[in-house]
């Protein structure tokens, strides 16, 4: 097991631990299942930061990157395994991969005016990105979702759930960019454990005009290269999502014109780092944009995705999402 699967499972655990912890800290009762789930998580953690791998508990093997993927307290490889235990370790990595996969679009729209094109690379086996995009009730618009769930591993991906059905939902009712962006966020803040939120980009482009009504909710501001070559910046409207119950969303727009290039893109993108330290950045993601602009949405994203694996070589540390728009 490499460095980078060691300290992945070390920060699941640990994430698994402290939402124990937290549940445990509001339980009026304490069932004695709970304090030994507890007591063998901690026990995990120590046994990784020990030795960096966890020994077969049977034999002088060690327990398997799939094992810890689906039950990262197993103290057992396969070969030890009781064959129904390895058919519930198999069902439960099914479920959250289809899971993941149920919440990306079934379609890319497209027309003679815009087409859009998408990178999509989660980083472990749920991610806490998100992408969408999501039918308008006036058929001539469609809504452009892009977020990023804070945090990692399982917690972030089961909050990434839920808040992109909130917006599928939402999005049904003709809300304006502000107005469904505040009530996602009271949403959020009824429904998630204190301390989860998300960065969230939400526009609603109108085909015919080109205009784009938006909302940053602190995202990573989307990149729009006009076909002059100058950049516009699509910053931050207001604060992250999930945080506080009065928060303020300020709606902006741009019009999209012939030969404009639109980034929407997630941190896993610009802060993917070469062997030096140094990150991928805007202005490469920018420069690119511009040498590729005459392409089809979909081979920009692509070219693009490639081109940040060059930069930045082996498995990624965060999940890269990307979407392309002109």
């Amino acid at each position: 097991m490499n460095t980078m699967d060691i300290d992945f499972f070390h920060d699941l655990l640990r994430e698994r631990r402290e939402s124990l912890l937290e549940w445990l800290s509001e339980a009026s009762l304490v069932e004695p299942s709970s304090a030994a789930q507890l007591n063998s998580l901690q026990e995990a953690l120590h046994r990784i930061e020990e030795n960096g791998e966890i020994p077969c508990a049977s034999c002088d093997g060690h327990v398997e990157h799939e094992v810890l993927l689906g039950s990262p307290t197993s103290n057992l490889c396969l070969e030890c395994m009781k064959e129904t235990d390895i058919r519930r370790l198999e069902d439960d990595l099914r479920v959250a991969r289809e899971v993941d996969r149920s919440l990306l679009p079934r379609r890319i729209p497209s027309n003679e005016s815009f087409g859009f094109g998408v990178h999509y690379r989660p980083s472990r086996i749920l991610s806490g990105d998100f992408y969408d995009f999501l039918s308008q009730p006036d058929s001539k618009s469609v809504g452009i979702l892009i977020g990023d769930v804070a945090g990692k591993g399982i917690p972030a991906g089961l909050l990434r759930t839920t808040f992109q059905a909130t917006f599928r939902t939402l999005s049904r009712l003709g809300l304006s960019p502000a107005e469904l962006i505040k009530t996602a966020n009271q949403q959020l803040l009824e429904t998630a454990h204190p301390g989860r939120y998300a960065t969230v980009f939400y526009g609603v482009l109108c085909y015919e005009t080109g205009e784009l009504n938006y909302v940053n909710a602190g995202h990573n501001p989307p990149l729009l290269r006009r076909a002059s070559g100058d950049v516009e910046v699509l910053g931050a409207t207001g604060t992250i999502v999930g945080i506080l119950p009065d928060a303020k969303f300020e709606e902006s727009s741009v019009v999209l014109g012939p030969g404009d290039v639109l980034a929407l893109y997630t941190d896993g993108v610009t802060d993917a780092e070469d062997p030096s330290g140094e990150p991928f950045g805007e202005l490469r993601l920018s420069d690119l944009l511009g040498r590729w602009r005459g392409e089809s949405a979909q081979r920009v994203s692509s070219l693009v995705a490639a081109e940040v694996d060059r930069f930045s070589p082996g498995e990624p540390s965060d999940d890269r999402t990307l979407v392309i728009g002109h």
